[in-house]
């Protein structure tokens, strides 16, 4: 995962040589990777029930078990993300 993108040349280094490997990049533009083929997927922020799920499916037993600090790390991600 490459985040917040400015220049598809920093992209390029990262791409993999396989087609069951993917490169997931975050960019507000980078219409120049369009034409290598790349896909553009508009995603919006996870609300806090998906961001609980989330993070429970991902690291599991620790998070069943801590849903007090699942609770905080969802609520901060979301503060970051424009509050959603």
């Amino acid at each position: 995962m490459l985040e917040n993108v400015t220049d598809s040349a920093h992209v390029l280094p990262f791409l993999p040589n396989s087609a069951a490997s993917a490169v997931l990049v975050t960019s507000s533009q980078l219409s120049e990777l369009l034409l290598d083929g790349a896909e553009v997927r508009r995603l919006e922020p996870l609300d806090g029930a998906a961001g609980t799920h989330m993070i429970n499916e991902l690291v599991g037993a620790r998070a069943h078990a801590e849903p007090d600090a699942v609770s905080e790390l969802v609520r901060q991600c979301s503060r970051h993300r424009g509050g959603r």
